[in-house]
């Protein structure tokens, strides 16, 4: 990931040209699919600046505040001035290019009434796949009534409605050969029992009420440290995936008692070495720091560092929350497949104490993406495909006894 920016990866380019071709061709809602870490934050930037240059009006839309900053700095290191449409930023001085909040839109445009919509000629909707509800999908249809082209980029191109056509821009085992992500090696000592939830659906998420009971269970929740310390002997720096808030704090407490100093984040709070923090943007920079230095080894979560968070240099993942959708299963391990060059890694440390290998397949697959797809019947085909035995069973690690997949 460490490069010359001026040389874009094949993929990238795949992304940009596709996107130009389907404005030229009166293409009103593309979305552009490539796996999460293959550089979509540059094609989205490229366009900005393309759009600059046509002299077109653009808006960027995010749902998240923590990937709102993450790509307000992106556009600042590329210099290209923009507004900023969300809290806490005023939006009298208006630019061409605008990065704006879906909440703040819905908010001030709709409700408040406080502003217009954006006159954008191009949008671009970062994450497509969260952009899916009805009022959302309002701002949309408004921008395309009004006459923009809409290019949304997703790694999870499931349960897409409002879609015109889909690009394919780059596979998960190209990105590897290209040095832009590390090959996955996964360990699964669990696969909870999902029996006893009565409201389980095939592809759908659990609640979090729940994914506690699937999880927090005697001999599961108890393995989590053990087999941390097992298969990540050189304790790399890790994210754990909690089934519940409350839960991922506790996890952060068991692993600290243990003594491997580790955090917590949330949409409201920090945590670390028994004290709550404020969940700022300088609150979780320092903990994100201290994960980079190794002053702490673990950061636990439960949501917020699933999606759109660029942290390269993490090297073990732990899921200790059962991802029922495959989105969720790819989104979360896709921060963990990030290449980092200047760290030496090599692979990225998969402990699955939720049953996702064997639910969703390897992070290391190249998915077949179709215009349509959903989480249930890509989750449902898979288990049909396991009742027919057209799928390899994993092997059996030589070390611990458990399950070892590729």
């Amino acid at each position: 990931r460490e490069r010359n920016n001026m040389t874009p990866w094949p993929n990238q380019i795949r992304a940009y040209e596709g996107a130009l071709d389907a404005i030229r061709r009166g293409v009103k809602r593309r979305c552009i699919t490539s796996p999460t870490g293959s550089g979509k934050t540059k094609c989205m930037t490229d366009l900005l600046q393309w759009a600059n240059a046509e002299g077109k009006p653009a808006v960027l839309y995010s749902h998240r505040r923590m990937l709102f900053d993450q790509t307000a700095a992106v556009l600042d290191k590329a210099e290209i001035a923009h507004g900023k449409r969300a809290s806490g930023h005023k939006t009298a001085l208006l630019r061409s290019v605008q990065l704006a909040m879906t909440q703040s839109e819905l908010s001030q445009v709709y409700k408040a009434e406080s502003r217009e919509l954006h006159n954008a000629g191009l949008v671009i909707v970062d994450e497509l796949h969260q952009h899916q509800g009805p009022t959302v999908k309002k701002i949309i249809q408004d921008h395309v009534d009004a006459g923009a082209n809409v290019v949304g980029f997703t790694a999870t191109p499931l349960d897409l409605t409002d879609v015109d056509e889909l690009l394919v821009a780059g596979t998960v085992s190209e990105c590897r050969e290209i040095g832009a992500l590390v090959p996955a090696e996964t360990y699964a000592p669990d696969e909870p029992d999902l029996k006893h939830i009565r409201k389980y659906q095939v592809g759908e998420d659990l609640s979090e009420a729940d994914n506690v009971k699937a999880i927090m269970r005697p001999g599961i929740f108890g393995r989590v440290v053990k087999a941390w310390t097992q298969h990540n002997p050189e304790q790399k720096p890790t994210l754990l995936f909690a089934p519940g808030v409350k839960e991922s704090i506790w996890f952060a407490e068991q692993f600290t008692a243990a003594g491997i100093r580790a955090a917590h984040i949330d949409g409201t709070d920090t945590w670390i070495d028994g004290e709550f923090h404020g969940t700022d943007q300088e609150s979780r920079e320092f903990i994100v720091e201290m994960l980079r230095a190794g002053d702490i080894k673990v950061v636990c979560n439960r949501y917020v560092l699933r999606e759109g968070i660029d942290l390269p240099f993490v090297e073990c993942g732990i899921f200790a929350t059962v991802f029922g959708g495959l989105t969720s299963y790819i989104q979360s391990g896709g921060r963990l497949l990030r290449a980092c060059p200047s760290t030496g890694k090599t692979k990225a440390i998969i402990l699955d104490h939720s049953g996702s290998w064997h639910r969703h397949g390897s992070l290391n697959e190249d998915r077949e993406w179709t215009l349509g797809l959903t989480n249930h019947r890509a989750v449902g085909e898979r288990q049909e495909r396991l009742r027919e035995k057209k799928i390899a069973e994993p092997i059996v690690c030589p070390e611990c006894g458990k399950v070892r997949a590729g």
